[in-house]
C-alpha cells in the first residue's frame, strides 16, 4: 500500500469551497466553521474530491486543531 504525506493549510469561514496548491502545499478553503470538527471534516472531502480519490483513502494525522495540517493519501 503506498502512502503519500500531505501538507495542508485550511482557510475555515470562507466564502467559497476551494483548493489551491503553492509551493507544495494545499490551501484548502471550505465555508464551514472551524467548530467540533466541522471545517476538519469539510476539508477532507474537498481536498479528496480535488484529487479525485475516496474520502476515506484520507486521513488526518496532525493538526486537528490549527490550520497547517497534515493528511495521509493512502493508494
Amino acid at each position: 500500500m503506498d502512502t503519500t504525506y500531505l501538507k495542508v493549510t485550511v482557510k475555515a469561514e470562507s466564502p467559497r469551497d476551494s483548493v489551491t496548491e503553492r509551493n507544495g502545499r494545499y490551501i484548502v478553503a471550505t465555508r464551514e466553521p472551524a467548530q467540533n470538527g466541522r471545517a476538519n471534516a469539510s476539508a477532507t472531502k474537498i481536498l479528496a474530491e480535488y484529487l479525485g480519490i475516496p474520502h476515506n483513502k484520507l486521513s488526518l494525522v496532525r493538526g486537528s486543531d490549527k490550520p497547517a495540517k497534515l493528511f495521509i493519501k493512502r493508494e
